[in-house]
């Protein structure tokens, strides 16, 4: 405003003393009536400066209390309240500004769920307010428009989502083909340690990277036969306790080791690739122990309950409370078990709430039985349909709500897995067995992640991937013909479960051999509450 005067009244002293000195009328008159409205343009002028700056103070007091309204402080209160109190905030702001009268403000808060906020709310605040003016009064004239004031309007909005309350349920894939070791060199070491003149029943001794559990061993079975560097057979006496085998008493009522101590052969095993994995020092020089992928789920398991108690403690609040659940879960042959009891709030867990899933690895009574000879299984100890049918039932994760309080909590299912569905197919054949699918997830699992997703419940896989590597050239044209396959398809079917953000991206991630499963783990966890919190 004063830049604009300082430019044009030099203007004007030097024109009027130029008309003082010109002796012609005409153009004395003609530019005496031509000062009127210059004075009223710069007059105008000046009062427009005055009510754009007004405006840009009263933007910043709609600004200020638009981000009240989502500030954490008010979260608790209704958008009843909060109107009130923006509104309020605003016309105080107002008060200070010289010149200005406030004619309206209304603040729109709303407070719900919406796809790219999460939960959380949004807020408009509009106002309409009036400038008095200095100098443009002056030249209205009848007729026209009143000068005296000039209008300011604007708006301003802000919105923020709010922690929720979530309750997670976490599903651990503990089939017999997460006994597959985390990292290449412990997947070369076990195929190395396996790799002896027992053989294949048929076929070419190649060594397994599975760590296979059965109770009734079998010396033939090269998977099941365990050796020292010596080449003896491994045998486990009634303790578990390992001794040399003297290999002559192969398949005798009675057997010795090499020290020559005599054992009843009924009372005994021969020792299985698991034990090797847990007890390869026993055997071998190094390492002490091959990790599985099932101990690395135990430890990843145990560090999100860490992970998720740090996490809420930093979101909680005493205006808005944040509440946390977790709940573990096994799968493998047959329905999922909880593995930790019932739901609880993760403040009340601890790292040992999760036990040892590599301890707890179903010892199978032989190949293609479960644990007893009773329950013949093909072989088919993968079964996701009966898991994801579990898992859709009401019963065991009730239908979510919003997450706004702890009382109406948001759910995610959480499945970390290999992602080869191993279980009863109708029209399948896998390794011989008639009605046995060994494959990626179907479309009638698919169907079930969705009839899950269409309840409000959001699924989030971590994908220990399948190596293809670790079933080929095994001397089983079954198992090559998986890896050639059906492997590839794994990760679009995962992916194809999991849901999807609202940036388009999906709530899964893959990791890899020699990759730490815990830190991805707890990377998805990130995943999924961020998203909870988006904003637009």
């Amino acid at each position: 405003m004063n830049r604009i005067a300082h430019r044009i009244l030099p203007r004007l002293r030097s024109m009027f003393r130029d008309l003082a000195n010109d002796a012609a009328g005409n153009i004395l008159l003609w530019t005496a009536l031509s000062v009127i409205p210059m004075m009223g343009l710069l007059g105008f002028g000046i009062d427009y400066a005055r009510a754009e700056r007004a405006q840009t103070r009263l933007n910043a007091a709609a600004d200020a209390s638009a981000l009240a309204a989502v500030d954490p402080s008010l979260a608790g209160l209704q958008d009843t309240d909060v109107k009130a109190a923006v509104e309020q905030l605003f016309r105080t702001q107002a008060a200070n500004i010289t010149g200005v009268t406030i004619q309206s403000v209304t603040a729109t808060p709303v407070t719900g769920t919406s796809q790219n906020l999460g939960y959380g709310r949004t807020v408009v605040v509009s106002y309409t307010a009036t400038a008095a003016s200095m100098f443009s009064g002056l030249f209205s004239f009848t007729g026209s428009a009143n000068l005296s004031t000039l209008t300011i309007k604007g708006s301003s909005n802000a919105q923020a989502s709010y922690p929720p309350s979530i309750n997670f349920y976490v599903m651990l894939d503990t089939s017999p083909s997460m006994l597959l070791p985390t990292s290449d060199t412990g997947i070369s070491t076990l195929k190395a340690a396996t790799n002896n003149s027992w053989g294949w029943t048929s076929g070419s001794p190649a060594g397994c990277a599975f760590a296979c559990h059965e109770a009734n061993s079998n010396p033939n079975n090269m998977v099941m036969n365990v050796t020292n560097t010596a080449g003896n057979l491994i045998w486990l006496d009634s303790s578990g306790n390992p001794h040399p085998l003297n290999n002559s008493y192969y398949g005798q009522s009675t057997v010795k080791d090499t020290s020559g101590t005599s054992y009843v052969a009924s009372t005994g095993k021969y020792a299985d690739t698991w034990w090797l994995a847990r007890n390869f020092g026993s055997v071998r020089s190094s390492p002490a122990s091959i990790q599985l992928r099932v101990d690395a789920e135990t430890l990843a398991a145990q560090n999100l309950i860490t992970f998720a108690q740090s996490t809420v403690q930093n979101y909680n609040t005493v205006q808005h409370p944040v509440t946390y659940k977790m709940q573990f879960y096994q799968f493998n042959y047959g329905n999922p078990t909880a593995v930790t009891g019932s739901l609880a709030n993760v403040t009340t867990l601890s790292s040992s709430t999760v036990p040892d899933l590599g301890a707890m690895q179903a010892n199978l009574y032989q190949a293609y039985y479960w644990t007893t000879s009773s329950v013949y299984t093909g072989d088919s100890d993968t079964d996701v349909t009966s898991m994801l049918n579990t898992m859709s039932s009401t019963s065991t994760i009730p239908n979510p709500g919003d997450g706004s309080t702890p009382s109406v909590p948001q759910a995610v299912l959480f499945i970390v897995t290999d992602g080869l569905a191993d279980q009863s197919i109708s029209g399948g054949s896998c390794q011989g067995v008639s009605g046995r699918g060994c494959q990626q997830w179907t479309s009638s699992h698919l169907s079930q992640c969705t009839a899950i997703k269409n309840r409000g419940v959001r699924i989030a896989i971590l994908y220990t991937e399948y190596l293809a590597s670790s079933i080929q050239n095994s001397g089983l044209s079954f198992a090559d013909s998986v890896a050639s396959t059906n492997v590839p398809q794994i990760p679009t079917q995962l992916q194809s479960c999991a849901s999807t953000n609202p940036d388009g991206s999906k709530l899964y991630y893959k990791v890899s051999s020699n990759q730490d499963i815990s830190a991805a783990l707890t990377k998805l966890f990130t995943m999924a509450v961020q998203t909870a919190r988006l904003t637009k």
